[in-house]
């Protein structure tokens, strides 16, 4: 094993990156670093259902590189306590979830109006037409993946229709259904400019830049919130146009609450003024440890996304 270097079945590595710990000793460790617990077993059992590297990703906002220590400055004696972090890790969970049915809702209504006036502009197959399209190097990309999730979903009932019927030609009302928000992103890029302008022409602010940088943003905040990815404390990297709304940036979480607002069909008010800004109103009222600010809600943040 010259070089530090060791084989373990075929798989070649430097060295072992960590060390495997029970549970009681995983305890242990964030115990020794500072977080505050009354009894070690609660820690242990929370530990078996919560992933030690899960629970660290939001421990770290408070670690002290000089104390090598968990600190919340927000405490007065500075302790960190598991309560805090278990249930801000709770509400960051249910915040999730809020988050992704709105998302569902919102690329609902997208599907529909790019399936419409694509469909209107080349009919029912042009969106197949390399020729009709601006980029073609990407747009035979697109084709491909088309295909692919055309393959994956073989066995549902409307492809064996279209396979029996169609010889598996997809209408564009069709094949959006199959079509993750990403793909859709890419079909409204390779539209001509026209079919774009009467899309964005369904929305209230009605500015093809906008809508293009906050649907880049929205298929990215449907990924982070769909792999269970930490939202407390989160800087965002991609950062969104100016909203009329609230044009200041937090470089957090709201900024992308704030485009959902914007993208949001105004059909279905009622179920983001109830299910999303009520609920997460009674919620925090409810709450000890969590504050919004750490996701860059300002104080009037209802009043805001209203709609």
């Amino acid at each position: 094993m010259g070089g530090g270097r060791f084989i373990y079945g075929d798989i070649t590595m430097s060295k072992v990156p960590k060390v495997w710990c029970s549970f009681e000793e995983q305890a242990d460790k964030l115990i020794g670093r500072g977080l505050e617990v009354c009894h070690k077993e609660l820690l242990i059992e929370y530990l078996k259902s919560h992933n030690y590297y899960y629970l660290t990703g939001y421990l770290y906002q408070y670690f002290d590189d000089s104390t090598k220590r968990y600190v919340d400055t927000t405490n007065k004696d500075g302790k960190l306590t598991y309560f805090k972090i278990r249930e801000i890790i709770s509400f960051d969970s249910l915040l999730r979830s809020l988050i992704n049915y709105q998302i569902d809702i919102i690329e609902r209504d997208i599907k529909t109006k790019v399936a419409y006036y694509i469909g209107e502009k080349y009919g029912a197959l042009g969106y197949l037409n390399d020729s009709q399209f601006t980029e073609q190097t990407g747009f035979k990309k697109f084709k491909k993946l088309l295909n692919k999730y055309i393959r994956q979903n073989r066995n549902q009932e409307f492809i064996k229709h279209h396979d029996s019927k169609y010889k598996g030609q997809l209408p564009i009302w069709v094949a959006v259904e199959i079509m993750p928000l990403g793909m859709i992103l890419k079909l409204f890029s390779y539209t001509d400019i026209k079919t774009k302008r009467k899309i964005v022409r369904c929305y209230s602010f009605n500015n093809l830049d906008k809508f293009e940088s906050w649907f880049y943003c929205l298929v990215k905040f449907r990924n982070l919130v769909a792999h269970n990815n930490r939202l407390y404390r989160y800087n965002i990297k991609m950062t969104p146009k100016r909203s009329q709304i609230y044009p200041t940036l937090t470089g957090k979480v709201f900024d992308y609450i704030v485009i959902l607002s914007e993208l949001y069909p105004r059909d279905s008010k009622f179920t983001w003024n109830g299910m999303f800004i009520n609920v997460i109103q009674n919620i925090v009222a409810k709450q000890t440890f969590v504050d919004l600010i750490e996701y860059g809600f300002p104080e009037n943040w209802n009043n805001i996304i209203k709609l």
